[in-house]
């Protein structure tokens, strides 16, 4: 169950008074068929002859509804509205507004609406509007490419010439068309308007294709579109889903996918998709996969080790790269041999060496390398010592106002810091020009 917008709205008419107006109507498709009705002025009207009575066939399943008012005066004059109604989903659609003007005198000839350009699916119901007043009443006929419309069952005229119905768009209906009204004093042609038979064929021109490619490098996966008019729109999908604009990726006028500088990210399996929204679906190329391959890219942790005698000491080694890189540590340029007390984690990114002393102390190089190139980073582990003292004065005697040198040596790593305290006091000693510190 179903109801579709009116088809067809009625038309603003100027008559003279005593004339008949006819308004016709057509609703949208509608499961059961619809019902209608008519307004004017917001309010019901029953007055006038309704008519009312299936429209079309099969699929088709429309109402037509043609309201008379007979010898049409003044007080008819007003803003009639169609009303279209399913009774079993108890929903109603309402036309656009037609006016109604009763004058005293004969009116000139006037196109009131023309055709316009319209595009539309094959195989489907469109309409072309050419809504005439004057008196005496016009006659419409329609041409298209300049030459008359015969008859033919293909297309049908409704509202003494003002609607020209096509049954079923093919597309050798395409072209411009226009309507012409006579009324034996006045003749007046519309401007032309277009008709479209939206089509898309099932092949695309070019498909996109399998690609390998180095990071940084311009690429361009292909998609040429079916054949279509209008022209086919195209989107691309990564990975299934769709593919939002970047700064380094663009779709190209034909339908290419554009990589500026292709990112490693960029990895991964696409295809394109072609759509024409006046046909309501859409075609998919095939799906291909892009493999980027990016050269190794090294990060080591810490920078710089300081660890005491027996402690573990952990050097982290992040690399990326594809094809995955392999991973070797060196020391001093020498390959670091595992076992003992020396292990290596995953994918030997991460070095351990377990109670480190004074012989482990040295450079060490995570080197990184596939195909495509290589990279590497250098840490530096020191061992530290607790300071010792191996040399001091101990007691000295002097004489008053004697120079006196009071020897400290002391062994240690990193780089021992001096400073000098009087035994009786806690805060280091204070240098002046009479006492300084040499070394």
């Amino acid at each position: 169950m179903y109801l579709e917008n009116v088809f067809f709205s009625p038309q603003s008419q100027s008559v003279i008074k005593g004339q008949d107006v006819f308004f016709q109507c057509v609703s949208g498709d509608s499961s059961p068929p619809a019902h209608i009705s008519w307004l004017k002025n917001s309010r019901a009207f029953i007055r006038g002859t309704q008519i009312q009575g299936q429209y079309g066939g099969g699929s088709q399943r429309k109402t037509s509804g043609t309201l008379h008012l007979p010898n049409a005066t003044k007080a008819d004059q007003g803003r009639y509205v169609c009303v279209t109604h399913n009774p079993l989903l108890n929903i109603s659609k309402e036309s656009g507004t037609a006016t109604l003007v009763v004058g005293g005198h004969s009116m000139s000839l006037e196109i009131m609406q023309g055709p316009e350009n319209i595009t539309v699916a094959v195989e489907t119901e469109t309409a072309l509007h050419c809504v005439v007043h004057g008196f005496p009443t016009p006659k419409v006929q329609w041409f298209k490419d300049d030459q008359m419309l015969p008859n033919t069952s293909r297309w049908d005229l409704h509202d003494d010439g003002q609607l020209l119905v096509f049954e079923r768009v093919l597309p050798e209906d395409e072209g411009f068309y226009y309507c012409e009204a006579d009324n034996d004093k006045e003749r007046l042609r519309s401007e032309p308007a277009y008709l479209l038979p939206a089509v898309m064929d099932w092949n695309f021109v070019l498909q996109p294709g399998n690609k390998t490619v180095r990071k940084g490098d311009s690429v361009t996966l292909y998609c040429r579109p079916p054949h279509s008019r209008p022209p086919a729109q195209v989107s691309w999908f990564k990975n299934n889903r769709l593919l939002r604009s970047r700064s380094h990726i663009s779709i190209q006028p034909t339908g290419d996918l554009l990589f500026h500088s292709v990112q490693e990210t960029d990895r991964g399996s696409y295809f394109c998709r072609a759509s024409n929204s006046f046909l309501q679906r859409a075609i998919t190329s095939r799906k291909i996969f892009l493999e980027v391959l990016a050269p190794p890219s090294v990060t080591i942790w810490p920078l710089a080790v300081i660890s005491t005698v027996g402690a573990e000491v952990v050097i982290q080694c992040q690399v990326s790269g594809h094809p995955v890189p392999s991973i070797e540590w060196l020391k001093h340029g020498q390959s670091v041999r595992t076992g003992g007390k020396i292990t290596k984690g995953v994918r030997n990114a991460t070095l351990y060496i377990a109670s480190v002393r004074n012989y482990d102390e040295g450079f060490y190089t995570c080197a990184a390398s596939n195909s495509v190139g290589q990279d590497e980073k250098t840490t530096s582990l020191r061992i530290a010592a607790k300071p010792v003292i191996v040399l001091f004065a101990g007691s000295v005697n002097v004489s008053k106002g004697a120079t006196i040198i009071l020897p400290c040596r002391a062994v240690g790593n990193p780089p021992l810091k001096y400073s000098w305290h009087r035994s009786a006091l806690q805060t280091p000693l204070s240098l002046s020009p009479r006492i300084r510190i040499d070394g």
